[in-house]
């Protein structure tokens, strides 16, 4: 409640032309991405008046903090108040090469959250982080103070995931922008590539399809990092990487196999994993890494049953949007022709009445699919009502996978679950 009467004095304030004073704007900007998570509507417009006038009066360092911070204080706009400009004018004005690796990661994933569209920002800011990504994504932790030494910080995990979501996240807002134009057929990979070169050259164009060379590169060099620090990476770091190159629809040769071993071998910590500190899957992790393997038709049997066993275990505790995303990726991986998810589950030693099971098995009778293979239907068909997984227009508006129309193939779909 104080949190909330202090947003609505200080959009009074704001009403009436009287912005944060510089002063308190970064401490301001900081709390509301961290500690008052989340923050009330109000103070978007606050800091939409605020921030700009005082960004003059930021040191690169304080730029790093806002950077960071924006993309987690819901509400906010690019476009309004001049917010987009004064943020992302400083970055060029600082300059962008002067960014340490997690501020390139983070004014690219501002400006995505933002809605920010100027091409000078983008242009620049994707062709340093390449760079960077270049000379310092694949420094080992054993070298960082070595590399220090010379002016060369190292990229995080953490860092080098988010940017490769983010180029995905490019590239595939390109493919639509193009597609809808018109402007390719054929291989999607390498028409992107030229009408993005030609729309860049002519000025012509979205700023995502201008910019599609560069993120590519910039996705490139994000995954190779990734696969040369593979033992570095958690399990959420796994699965934005995974849905990056499920977005952009690409797995840049064999990473996308190297990020399976690596779940693999997480995942077969189990709990003593845990109990000695390391990472553990969650189920947006469990979620995202299905859809991935989804996508690309990757069906690793050990994989795909670990996970599943994972999702079961923490069942309770997923989401409506993780549990159905879980349930297509299952259904789609251990079901074959003749036969359906729920049995190719309990060949695999999962119980007939584990909750798995029984989930999948109603979420594959409302898909059409397991009424005619299934002899459990003739016994429980008329006796039950099979109710929805979930409010079909929450559906909608959440973008979850729902059942696939008739022939469309495994690879048709991906992820919509992400780190945002």
């Amino acid at each position: 409640a104080a949190v909330t009467s202090c947003a609505e004095l200080l959009d009074g304030l704001r009403a009436h032309g009287r912005p944060v004073p510089a002063e308190f704007v970064l401490p301001l900007t900081h709390a509301l991405a961290t500690h008052l998570r989340p923050a009330p509507a109000k103070f978007a417009a606050v800091l939409e008046a605020s921030l700009p006038k005082a960004m003059a009066s930021f040191k690169t360092d304080d730029l790093v903090v806002v950077l960071r911070s924006l993309a987690f204080i819901p509400g906010l706009q690019s476009f309004r108040g001049g917010l987009g400009r004064a943020v992302f004018g400083a970055c060029l004005a600082a300059p962008l090469s002067s960014l340490p690796p997690v501020g390139l990661a983070s004014a690219l994933r501002a400006a995505w959250a933002l809605g920010y569209t100027g091409v000078d920002f983008w242009a620049v800011a994707l062709r340093e982080t390449a760079h960077s990504l270049s000379t310092a994504g694949a420094v080992p932790p054993s070298a960082a103070e070595s590399a220090l030494r010379v002016g060369i910080e190292r990229w995080s995990p953490d860092d080098i995931a988010i940017t490769a979501l983010i180029a995905s996240r490019i590239l595939e807002a390109a493919e639509t922008a193009a597609a809808q134009r018109h402007t390719f057929g054929g291989d999607a990979v390498e028409d992107l590539h030229a009408a993005a070169a030609a729309m860049a050259a002519s000025g012509q164009g979205p700023v995502m399809l201008t910019t599609a060379p560069a993120a590519t590169a910039v996705l490139r060099a994000a995954v190779s990092a990734a696969a040369s620090r593979v033992t570095e990476l958690s399990p959420r770091n796994i699965a934005v990487l995974a849905t990056a190159l499920a977005r952009a629809g690409r797995d840049d040769g064999e990473v996308f196999s190297i990020l399976a071993h690596r779940a693999t071998q997480l995942l077969a910590g189990g709990e003593a994993g845990g109990r000695h500190g390391l990472p553990q899957f969650n189920g947006r992790d469990i979620a995202q890494i299905l859809a991935a393997l989804t996508r690309f038709g990757y069906r690793d049997e050990v994989l795909a049953s670990a996970l599943a066993a994972r999702a079961e275990g923490q069942w309770p505790t997923l989401d409506a949007k993780a549990r159905d995303i879980v349930l297509w990726a299952v259904s789609q991986l251990f079901g074959e022709d003749g036969d359906t998810g729920d049995r190719a589950l309990r060949r695999l030693g999962f119980a007939s009445d584990g909750v798995l099971a029984e989930a999948l098995f109603e979420y594959e009778l409302r898909c059409g699919r397991a009424a005619a293979v299934n002899e459990r239907v003739l016994g429980h068909f008329e006796a039950m009502e099979i109710m929805p997984m979930f409010d079909e227009q929450e559906a909608v508006a959440a973008e979850r996978p729902t059942c696939p129309p008739p022939g469309r193939g495994p690879g048709a779909a991906s992820a919509n679950q992400d780190d945002g």
